[in-house]
């Protein structure tokens, strides 16, 4: 058949549909041409287009017969579905009864039940807890499951009747006079109706022991694996702690040797200017002025660098002392002689009291001055008032003793722990009124330990310290 040339020259619509299910019949007119479309509904879609050659506008027979059938269909497919629609709601009422019946015929049957067990427990009610169970066979299964479960402890069984509030039946246990303090206890017959409080009780002597025997290897391994993690865990602080006092006190070291090595290093070069000025080369007493300061700070950045070359041999256990025969004494008045002016400077006073009988000890020459000189410094550099500083010295058969007391600013008991460590100082912030690299006593300290003798501290905050040397004579 012919289809349609273009949609847009229809001329007139005719449409006509109900609600179960429809057909829609359009016609349409272009030129002496016919076209009638025929839509049917209800989910299936059909369409028929048909061109008839006609100059009237009236419906064919063969279109008639098509529309009818169309009809017919639609009524068909309409009385399938309500027969369909019909079906399954009989269908739904039939299941709904059917599950209403087996609610009432279990109900039914839970009802019975109850009433059989009532029945029953009413012909029981007058017999007594022994009527129902033997307690032998109830010892022996209680006894058999404590067993498999692994409880080897003696243990007491008793039966008791809450009709009569009293014991029916115990069993006491296999040892004697035993004290039974822990009681677990059971309903029995949980599923009465009536509850008659009827109980099986058991009781054990020692349950903590039994506990602890059965978990001591638990409770052993979680012992050591606890001690295991605080043990680390402590370290674990004690090591981060120590890593950041290093780390203080090598920022503190490096910024005090800075301070050091800067004074001298700056005066120096202004010396050295001073020197190269023409008014300064004409005059001799200039020059040698000049050269004299540069001569005094060179000798002061060596004996810095000195000293830290020193502590590295020390480290390193590089150092061994040349022993030679020394008289303390001297080398105690000439340490004197090198701080006296410094304490003179500060309206101060140093004391010296020989009382030692034997002063002639084996030491190095060399070193043994330096202890002193360090200790001597110290008083004067960290005391805020006038310097008062008392050397002592005495003997016995095996050691020689010298004591240097001062009246400085003192330490409390944390520092006295740590002013042996090298790199340790007081803590003064940016202030460098107190010169030094903080290794002044760890020098002393490991000179003194090289010549194997000992130095201590007394010291309280703001009654200055003592100092003690012990030094033994060696043949």
């Amino acid at each position: 058949l012919p289809e349609v040339e273009d949609a847009s020259s229809v001329s007139s619509i005719d449409s006509f549909s109900n609600a179960e299910s429809f057909a829609i019949v359009t016609k349409a007119k272009k030129g002496n041409n016919q076209v009638r479309i025929i839509s049917k509904g209800n989910g299936l879609t059909e369409k028929m287009i048909v061109a008839i050659n006609t100059t009237e506008d009236v419906d064919s027979e063969a279109n008639v017969k098509d529309r009818q059938f169309s009809e017919l269909e639609a009524e068909r497919k309409m009385m399938e579905n309500e027969s369909w629609r019909k079906h399954n709601e009989a269908r739904l009422e039939a299941n709904a009864a059917l599950a209403d019946q087996a609610k009432v015929h279990n109900q039914i049957r839970k009802i019975n039940t109850v009433l059989k067990k009532m029945s029953v427990e009413y012909e029981r009610k007058n017999f007594n807890l022994l009527d129902r169970l033997n307690p032998l066979v109830v010892d022996s299964l209680v006894g058999r499951e404590l067993k498999n479960s692994g409880i080897n402890l003696p243990y007491s069984i008793s039966l008791y009747s809450g009709k009569e509030h009293s014991t029916v039946w115990k069993r006491d246990g296999l040892i004697e006079n035993g004290n039974f303090s822990n009681q677990y206890k059971t309903n029995l017959f949980p599923d009465d109706i009536v509850n008659r409080n009827n109980f099986l009780q058991v009781g054990f002597a020692d349950t903590l022991g039994y506990f602890l025997s059965s978990l001591w290897l638990m409770l052993l391994s979680s012992a050591i694996f606890s001690l295991i993690i605080i043990f680390a865990f402590a370290y674990t602080l004690h090591v981060i702690f120590r890593q950041k006092k290093l780390s203080e006190i090598k920022n503190d070291f490096i910024n005090n040797m800075t301070h050091e090595f800067k004074t001298p290093i700056a005066t120096i070069r202004l010396a050295s200017e001073s020197i190269t000025n023409p008014e300064v080369l004409n005059d001799p007493e200039k020059i040698k002025y000049y050269s004299s300061i540069i001569k005094d700070e060179n000798i002061r950045m060596n004996n810095h660098v000195e000293t830290i070359l020193q502590m590295a041999q020390f480290d390193k256990n590089a150092f061994a002392p040349a022993p030679q025969a020394i008289n303390i004494h001297e080398v105690i008045s000439e340490a004197i002689n090198n701080i006296q002016l410094l304490i003179q400077e500060k309206g101060g006073n140093i004391t010296f009291s020989p009382d030692a009988e034997k002063f002639v000890l084996l030491a190095d020459p060399n070193y043994i001055p330096v202890v002193l000189n360090n200790l001597l410094d110290n008083a004067v550099k960290y005391c805020s008032v006038k310097p008062e500083i008392k050397i002592e010295t005495s003997s016995n058969a095996k050691t020689l003793k010298i004591v240097v007391t001062d009246n400085g600013i003192g330490m409390d008991a944390a520092t006295q722990k740590m002013i042996f460590e090298k790199f340790y100082r007081l803590s003064t912030g940016n202030l460098h009124n107190v010169k030094g690299f903080g290794l002044g006593l760890s020098y002393v300290k490991a000179i003194v330990t090289a010549h194997s003798g000992t130095i201590s501290v007394i010291s309280e905050p703001g009654n200055g310290s003592t100092f003690i040397i012990e030094l033994p004579f060696i043949n």
